[in-house]
């Protein structure tokens, strides 16, 4: 019985290795893994983009709020909060070292303002199956009391990456 587990000396120049049975049954493993995961990872980095865009927009809101209220009037442009600035003899700033950099695909950062004191932080790019995500941070100074009404004004596709 003990002759069953024990290894015989091949001859020489006699090689042993896989089948091509084992190697086409580890082949079609690695690709069943593979077709699981890459549509896994791409869908990590479109979110790992939406939040970076995200984050950047807070940051540049902040520098906004505190370039507004350094000199209680909304900056001209982005490029106003990365450099020192003196208006009607109050000086300020930088608000912040540079404008991030729009995540991979998206277009840079916009801003508009207006008179009334309300502005807008927009970036927009497409996801990895080529449909568009954008996100808008809109601001408005305000005093008393008011009424505030937030709208959907439409959710494309998938409902569910709301939840």
């Amino acid at each position: 019985m003990m002759r069953l587990w024990t290894r015989r000396p091949t001859a020489a120049g006699a090689q042993r290795g896989f089948t091509l049975i084992e190697l086409m049954i580890v082949v079609a493993i690695i690709g069943i893994l593979a077709a699981i995961s890459i549509p896994l990872y791409a869908s990590i980095q479109a979110r790992a983009r939406i939040a970076k865009a995200q984050a950047d927009a807070r940051t540049l809101v902040s520098a906004v709020s505190m370039y507004s209220g350094t000199f209680d009037s909304l900056p001209p442009a982005l490029a106003n909060l990365t450099a020192a600035a003196t208006i009607s003899g109050i000086t300020g700033g930088p608000f912040m070292k540079s404008i991030p950099p729009a995540p991979f695909g998206w277009t840079a950062y916009s801003y508009t303002s207006n008179p009334c004191g309300t502005y807008t932080v927009t970036g927009s790019g497409a996801d990895v199956w080529g449909t568009a995500d954008a996100f808008h941070y809109a601001y408005m100074s305000m005093t008393g009391d008011r009424t505030i009404i937030a709208r959907v004004a439409s959710v494309p596709g998938n409902v569910n990456a709301w939840v």
